[in-house]
């Protein structure tokens, strides 16, 4: 028998956020259910089914009149997270009441960005880091380099790619051209002085992959966009420059997460590596 919560009608995520969008599933859905549902074996979870799908992990339909959105899905990293111990099962918003079980919070607000409180992040971070073996990973690197891993500065450049099985993505919205990456390589090889920097694509990356990639990072470079979401799994101080122009208001999610977790946050609106480099040069010569 599964024990069974509930999402109330009218719980929102952050602007008019999905689960089968990245950011507000890793950053504000899925912490959230860890809380709640951690120490139990079999959960339903039964949340409000509305016209956008909002609290459901697939996009079924093209109900999102922004340019690009045509399907998503988080479904796999749910289950790895939770090995298939929660369901969701969407039900009628006017009978979710109905349902006599525990309530899951959500805000009602739409706009309140990266706001669950660290505590909760906390704990979801070091579930995930004991799942799958973060700390000792790590220790074995360590013990394997004949450099000093404190004097060694660990540099990731964002490159954005398409989900597997995806049609559409923000990519086609917010992309770095390729001469950012060129003068970033151009850079980092003149500075190396036993620095390693790594430029990724981390969609259809594999999870567990990219909680490593972003623990072991000191400089987090990259573009608003999705995989900026892993900075939840980066140590304090570590330092985030989210780049590149934009045309409209930059929503902050990831200026809030920076805040929320210790991190130094830095914002470029420029698609130009070159403006980095007065920002990077005093980092990158300590």
């Amino acid at each position: 028998m599964s024990t069974k919560f509930k999402i109330p009608k009218g719980s929102q995520l952050s602007d008019f956020g999905k689960c089968w969008e990245y950011y507000h599933f890793l950053i504000e859905f899925t912490p959230v259910i860890y809380k709640y549902c951690n120490t139990i074996e079999n959960v339903s979870l039964y949340v409000p089914k509305l016209s956008d799908n909002k609290f459901e992990l697939n996009k079924k339909v093209n109900s999102d009149k922004r340019v690009g959105y045509v399907k998503g899905t988080m479904e796999h990293i749910f289950q790895e997270i939770f090995d298939l111990r929660i369901t969701i099962i969407p039900i009628d918003p006017d009978k979710i009441s109905e349902i006599e079980c525990a309530i899951i919070p959500f805000p009602k607000d739409k706009f309140k960005w990266s706001s669950n409180n660290k505590s909760i992040y906390l704990l979801f971070q070091k579930y995930l880091y004991n799942k799958f073996n973060i700390y000792s990973t790590l220790k074995y690197l360590d013990k394997k380099t004949s450099i000093s891993i404190k004097a060694v500065k660990n540099i990731l450049i964002i490159k954005r790619g398409i989900q597997k099985g995806c049609v559409g993505s923000g990519t086609e919205r917010r992309q770095l051209p390729d001469k950012f990456f060129n003068d970033a390589i151009a850079y980092f090889n003149e500075k190396k002085k036993g620095n390693i920097f790594k430029i990724v694509v981390l969609d259809n990356m594999d999870f567990k992959e990219q909680i490593r990639l972003f623990y072991d990072a000191h400089i987090i470079i990259g573009i608003h966009g999705a995989g900026l979401s892993n900075i939840l799994f980066s140590k304090p101080n570590s330092i985030v420059f989210e780049v590149g122009k934009r045309e409209h208001w930059w929503p902050p999610c990831y200026k809030n997460l920076c805040e929320k977790m210790d991190l130094i946050y830095n914002k470029s609106p420029s698609n130009s590596f070159n403006d980095l480099i007065p920002e990077l040069n005093p980092i990158i010569n300590l």
